[in-house]
């Protein structure tokens, strides 16, 4: 069995004639002689004037395409003479330094994705850590409410904050105030203070010697710090109550801004545990 073959037109259309570019960098002789027609039919007065105004806009939009292609043709030059001069500074590089391209052009070392993912996971998190402790503060001695709602109570600590924060100066906003560790009947817990930049922590440690003139005595402040350090001067605060009687620690103000003052101030003048605190104070 044979198939027909189809008739030449519709080979024709099947496979159509391209038109041939038009090279923008070149002005043919038709585009001057279309120049020249133009002219004359402008000129002839036995055109309608309707007629004679489209061929005088067809003629200004072609003069503009004319501008828009000499500066394509410019930009075009100056491309090539870049990309030439590209060229020629990549080869005096790799003639100057064939060692040095030769590294850079080896093969990379497998890298185990596994293990840089979780360090780049670890690394993001004790940064953010560290962002988050650094404008934090931590409140002892801040009596607690004793009503049923937690509504209330939280109202009663964002208060408490509050007036330490008038009285202090501190022009910001609260972004939050909660208590650490469970709750007890016989001690108040540790309030944690977070605040919106890490300067406002920096001027209300600064500014915490004046709570000894406060109406509420008793409350201390002190820098969020990491489990590690908490354990560290947790040590030294034992070693010392483990010392000879013969030795005595000096007088402390009841608030200060040092971090190592301020746990011991809280340890000793306060009811308040520092056992219970969360390990990221």
């Amino acid at each position: 069995m044979q198939t027909p073959v189809a008739p030449p037109a519709i080979q024709d259309r099947r496979n159509p004639k391209k038109r041939p570019c038009t090279d923008v960098g070149s002005t043919s002789p038709e585009q001057a002689d279309l120049d020249q027609r133009a002219a004359m039919l402008l000129d002839d007065d036995s055109l309608p004037i309707n007629v004679r105004s489209v061929i005088s806009l067809l003629m200004e939009d072609r003069k503009r395409m004319s501008a828009m292609l000499d500066n394509y043709r410019e930009v075009h030059n100056e491309v090539k003479l870049l990309k030439s001069e590209i060229a020629s500074l990549k080869c005096a590089s790799l003639y100057q330094n064939p060692i040095q391209t030769s590294k850079t052009t080896a093969v990379p070392e497998p890298v185990n994705n596994n293990s840089s993912i979780e360090s780049n996971h670890a690394t993001g998190v004790r940064s953010f850590d560290e962002v988050e402790r650094s404008r934090s503060i931590i409140v002892a001695g801040l009596p607690e409410s004793s009503a049923e709602q937690a509504s209330l109570r939280v109202y009663h600590d964002y208060n408490c904050i509050r007036e330490i924060m008038d009285f202090l100066g501190i022009d910001c906003s609260i972004v939050a105030v909660y208590r650490l560790g469970r709750v007890a009947n016989n001690r108040a817990r540790l309030v944690k203070l977070v605040l919106p930049a890490s300067v406002f922590v920096k001027m209300m440690l600064k500014h915490a010697p004046r709570l000894k003139f406060f109406k509420n005595h008793g409350i201390f402040l002190r820098a969020s710090l990491p489990k590690s350090e908490r354990d560290r001067l947790r040590a030294e605060r034992v070693a010392r109550c483990n010392a000879p009687s013969s030795s005595v620690a000096p007088p402390l103000i009841p608030s200060i801004a040092g971090p190592q003052a301020a746990e011991s101030v809280c340890r000793r003048n306060s009811p308040i545990a520092v056992n219970d605190v969360s390990p990221n104070l």
